[in-house]
């Protein structure tokens, strides 16, 4: 039988209580615990010795403010300011194994996707599928690590942008070889379905670059639409970031900074769509996010 046990709170003490308390796993034992947020000096110094915070902010305050003007001016379009994004690239750096401090790049911030290709027996594909309605990963107001599920109704019109900052390092490994970021649309003509790709063709060997395209026009009204990547012919390494899937005043791309491109959803998502599916992916042949010294 449940054990049920009241109690009485002051009167003027309800928001101390309750600001006392915290929510704890919800998937499994669902519960409320107490928030202990008292730290004692003892732990402080443990912490300090553990978090990279304290190291990577005395590195930001040695840079000069020529430095520090090119992180924020990268920052800013990505909503940050040049301190946090330093302190993510930095921490991802340090974890990374590599010393010094990266130098900010337009092209590329922290981790980028690579796709790594060892095989020409047959083609790679991965895709980020769009429907019209799916669910998605969101972080929950005021909590470090909680993350929520997201009902999405993506309402699909013309025209799209396709963009992305890329690097290539690729050697022709057979007749028909193509390497190419394209997105497929569905539309319906006379009661027919008809897909329509829009493509990026992509160099075999290029330093990092950006690249974008405007597509305007299907037969028929649209329906749906995927994007993917597909290489073809080809061996060797793509890396890429700053996805832009542009359409209706937004960015619809998923992992657009590529933080973690092949993450999969646990049992208490389940029912969150992937940020990539691997369509076609030969033997010794990977997708996956990485941080890199360029």
């Amino acid at each position: 039988m449940t054990k049920i046990s009241y109690l009485n709170i002051p009167v003027g003490f309800e928001k101390d209580y309750f600001n006392n308390l915290k929510q704890a796993d919800r998937f499994n034992f669902s519960r409320v615990v107490s928030n202990k947020k008292h730290v004692s000096r003892t732990k402080k110094n443990k912490l300090k010795q553990k978090t990279l915070m304290f190291l990577i902010s005395d590195i930001w305050k040695s840079f000069n403010s020529s430095t520090i003007d090119n992180w924020n001016n990268i920052a800013s379009s990505l909503g940050l300011s040049g301190y946090q994004l330093f302190m993510k690239d930095q921490s991802l750096r340090i974890k990374a194994g590599l010393s010094g401090s990266a130098v900010p790049s337009f092209f590329h911030q922290c981790n980028v996707g690579c796709i790594s290709v060892s095989s020409s027996s047959s083609s790679f594909k991965i895709t980020q599928k769009h429907p019209h309605n799916y669910w998605i990963l969101t972080k929950t107001f005021n909590k470090k690590s909680m993350l929520d599920p997201l009902y999405i109704s993506e309402d699909f019109v013309l025209p799209l942008t396709l963009g992305l900052s890329y690097s290539s390092d690729f050697d022709v490994a057979g007749p028909d070889p193509f390497a190419r970021f394209f997105a497929t649309v569905r539309s319906s003509y006379q009661g027919v379905d008809r897909f329509t790709d829009f493509v990026i063709d992509l160099d075999f060997s290029s330093d990092w670059q950006n690249i974008e395209k405007v597509f305007s026009s299907v037969e028929g009204y649209v329906v749906s639409y995927d994007v993917s990547f597909e290489i073809n012919d080809l061996i060797g390494s793509l890396y890429f970031d700053n996805l832009k899937i542009f359409h209706s005043s937004q960015n619809w791309a998923r992992d657009s900074s590529c933080y973690d491109i092949s993450k999969k959803h646990t049992f208490p998502f389940h029912k969150v769509i992937n940020n990539w599916e691997g369509i076609a992916i030969p033997d010794g042949s990977l997708y996956h996010s990485i941080y890199k010294d360029f």
